[in-house]
């Protein structure tokens, strides 16, 4: 894009307010977004960036893409990320997801057996019918529960899916009647900047004596533990 096309793109773009959210929810400051950040975070996520900019080039407006409508002889519909209760046909897909990360020893492998006898225990967000991210729940005593399996698509990190499923997560474990939420990660600021806190193992016995007893990092477990209280 040339001078004034890429000024009024950039214009465009800005418009978006709190719909592009889904993008900048983490770098807005004090609910003003700056449009130069926009750019350089919609060029990092490319697919994001040219379905904003078919809106741009066919002649609708930022609120057409708030509202998602299409502009005669378009089938371009709004981009909306939802988080749902995973279902038993969701397996195959979570399957794959979920492998991606084990295969980089990220995350515990889960077989389809293991996914579809648990599937009541995950939710997961999608975005136009396709899976782009998933968590799960895991019980541990009458008032822990263990965040677990919590990925996303190659391509669809930094949109704030991660918290939205985060978020699905605990309002599940409210629902249940729980108050302590934790997780063993690698993604320490992620889980802080989501209300977390950096805690000791083995302040959970719980999780100690049932999982981490059969894991083969046992002797050399190089995650970190986080809480939340709710």
């Amino acid at each position: 894009m040339s001078g004034t096309a890429l000024g009024d793109f950039t214009l465009f773009v800005k418009t978006l307010g709190q719909p592009f959210l889904l993008l900048l929810d983490k770098h807005a400051t004090n609910g003003k977004i700056d449009c130069g950040q926009i750019l350089k975070l919609a060029i990092e996520q490319s697919f994001v960036l040219m379905y904003i900019y078919s809106y741009y080039l066919s002649g609708r407006t930022a609120n057409d893409f708030m509202t998602g409508t299409e502009a005669e002889g378009t089938s371009v519909k709004q981009a909306v990320v939802t988080c749902r209760q995973a279902a038993p046909g969701d397996v195959e897909a979570l399957f794959h997801l979920i492998q991606g990360y084990a295969e980089k020893g990220i995350m515990l492998p889960r077989s389809r057996q293991a996914l579809d006898r648990l599937i009541d225990t995950f939710v997961v967000a999608e975005l136009d019918d396709v899976i782009v991210g998933c968590g799960s729940l895991c019980q541990l005593g009458k008032d822990l529960v263990e965040i677990r399996s919590l990925g996303m698509t190659e391509g669809y990190k930094g949109l704030g899916i991660g918290s939205m499923l985060v978020d699905k997560l605990i309002e599940q474990a409210k629902e249940q009647g729980l108050t302590k939420v934790m997780a063993l990660t690698y993604a320490v600021d992620f889980f802080v900047k989501n209300g977390f806190s950096v805690v000791e193992k083995e302040i959970f016995p719980e999780k100690v004596w049932t999982d981490c007893v059969n894991c083969p990092k046992q002797n050399n477990c190089d995650e970190i533990a986080v809480l939340k209280m709710i």
